[in-house]
């Protein structure tokens, strides 16, 4: 009984450190970039689900957290970025048709863009094994895969909760 009246004191907090998220699996980031914009607002908090190095199962359409790669992070920040998974290893994605992303020479349905049908024409690439192709929602004001590549499913760190 001592035990457990114990952690329900330290537990409020545990949490108000962040330590909680850390034993839960989840940590917290702030959104400092309007590249995820409407779907994660500058400035917003969010929660992602921790995920080990190299146990990431791609899915089209996650949000994810990753570990910027060298040609991602000129100044070595080490900041981690927050993104749109669009393609995966195996895939080909390129732009444009009518201003809409393909994957795999069909249209995607993008209904969380800021602006739909708004996207820059890149050539098309079909992605490697263990590749992603990731995404801002506001194409205009991110520096994404259509800027540095693709990047690798070994560098996300977790997976963005959105409900």
């Amino acid at each position: 009984m001592r035990k457990t009246g114990l952690l329900l004191l330290l537990f409020p907090l545990l949490a108000s450190c962040g330590v909680v998220h850390s034993v839960t699996g989840e940590k917290r980031y702030t959104i400092a970039s309007p590249a995820m914009e409407p779907t994660l607002p500058l400035d917003s908090k969010i929660t992602a689900t921790v995920v080990k190095p190299g146990s990431y199962q791609p899915v089209d359409g996650d949000i994810v957290v990753f570990k910027a790669p060298a040609e991602w992070d000129p100044d070595k920040t080490g900041t981690a970025r927050i993104y749109r998974v669009v393609a995966i290893g195996g895939e080909t994605i390129a732009c444009c048709d009518a201003g809409r992303i393909q994957r795999n020479g069909k249209p995607i349905d993008e209904p969380y863009l800021k602006v739909p049908g708004v996207n820059e024409p890149f050539p098309g690439v079909t992605l490697p094994a263990g590749s992603l192709f990731v995404l801002g929602d506001n194409r205009a004001h991110s520096a994404d895969s259509t800027v540095h590549g693709p990047v690798l499913a070994d560098t996300v760190i977790g997976v963005v909760k959105t409900d």
